[in-house]
């Protein structure tokens, strides 16, 4: 779990550098893949800590 966590925390930074440079065009699988990452793995744990989807979550970045 320990590393899931890192994962989210990575995932959190990557997308948020990419809202700020107004480059979010990919969806949550596309930054799952480069974050070398299951999608499935990391949306249990957004929504265990949110409670929302990877797409949700992917939403509320671009409406932002």
């Amino acid at each position: 779990m320990k590393t899931l966590m890192n994962t989210y925390s990575r995932f959190e930074r990557l997308v948020s550098s990419l809202a700020a440079s107004g480059n979010l065009d990919t969806d949550f699988r596309g930054v799952c893949r480069i974050l070398g990452v299951s999608p499935y793995s990391l949306e249990e744990v957004i929504e265990n800590q949110l409670g929302l989807t990877g797409d949700e979550i992917m939403d509320i970045y671009r409406s932002a």
